[in-house]
């Protein structure tokens, strides 16, 4: 059974949404292919929130609830192959010669103090 992981990824302040989203997707993305290609998930799939436009600020388009909960501009679903997988990657990842190029690259971007990983269950679905 697959190992699954939640992170919550939120745009340093000086960062607007779009170069968040370019960032990420152009150049963090890559950089840990490159560094960590060895033991990569399998699978990494961001969702960014859709932000409302037509209110100050662009705040993320809550459908229900307060929006000013929500404190984070992407949700990424990352899949490894069980947890020993996910352990591997966090020890390669822990243990890596360019790690601080890693954390650089990262806080070029994100804010790291709302960063979270999260831990889940294996999914439930219903069809209709």
């Amino acid at each position: 059974m697959t190992y699954t992981v939640f992170f919550l990824t939120s745009r340093a302040p000086s960062v607007t949404i779009e170069q968040f989203k370019d960032h990420y997707e152009n150049t963090h993305i890559p950089l840990v292919f490159e560094c960590l290609k060895d033991v990569l998930p399998l699978s990494h799939t961001r969702y960014y929130l859709k932000r409302n436009d037509a209110a100050q600020g662009a705040p993320p388009l809550v459908l229900m609830g307060d929006a000013s909960l929500v404190d984070y501009d992407c949700l990424t679903i990352i899949e490894y192959r069980d947890e020993e997988h996910f352990s591997q990657f966090n020890q390669a990842y822990m243990t890596s010669p360019r790690k601080s190029e890693l954390e650089a690259d990262q806080q070029a971007f994100s804010d790291a103090e709302k960063f979270r990983v999260i831990a889940v269950e294996g999914a439930r679905g219903t069809k209709f």
